[in-house]
């Protein structure tokens, strides 16, 4: 066995460190396409829950007024 040939089989045996950069593009490509799924989507929860949000503080309000008109038997001014 020659050096140069001895050389070529260590480099073969050798245990492979770390990524190369074909196979870190592909794992970046993966996330990216994942995250362009998942986007539209976020965005429909996020405002599907900004509703319900509102709709949460219109009903604090209701409970707020009707608690009003019992304890002070009559409907705030503004609103009459």
């Amino acid at each position: 066995m020659t050096a140069r040939n001895s050389v070529m089989a260590h480099r073969g045996s050798a245990a492979r460190k770390g990524m190369t950069l074909i196979e870190l593009l592909v794992v970046v490509l993966i996330i990216s396409i994942l995250a362009a799924i998942a986007q539209p989507r976020m965005s429909q929860v996020i405002v599907k829950a900004r509703a319900t949000d509102a709709i949460a503080d219109l009903e604090v309000v209701r409970v707020a007024i009707y608690s009003y008109e019992t304890t002070v038997n009559g409907w705030p001014a503004e609103a009459a």
